[in-house]
């Protein structure tokens, strides 16, 4: 009852279509604000790495830095070479490099 900020009244008044409707429109508000800051995150970690790689190492598309379920049927999978490629290019990001002496 609190989800959907009905009272105790109204809940005993819906059918249970009504309620299985409420409650899915409902999720779909929820997974909408989370799909915005999973972008808004994605977006902002994306150009504070790029900040810190040199020119051919920076990622163009911010897909293949971080991709969403709900992206997956639109993308092809990636291939074990990618994932090796991507997962060098963050890694060289949280490394220091040491000072030259």
């Amino acid at each position: 009852m609190s989800r959907l900020g009905i009272d105790y009244n109204t809940f005993l008044d819906l059918c249970p279509i009504e309620l299985y409707l409420a409650l899915k429109d409902d999720t779909k508000l929820r997974e909408y604000d989370s799909r915005i800051i999973s972008e808004s995150i994605r977006y902002s970690t994306l150009h504070l790495m790029n900040i810190q790689l040199e020119g051919p190492k920076k990622i163009n598309n911010e897909k293949k830095l971080w991709s969403f379920e709900w992206e997956e049927k639109f993308a092809k999978p990636q291939t074990k070479k990618e994932m090796i490629a991507v997962m060098k290019t963050m890694a060289g990001v949280t490394r220091s490099k040491k000072p030259k002496k």
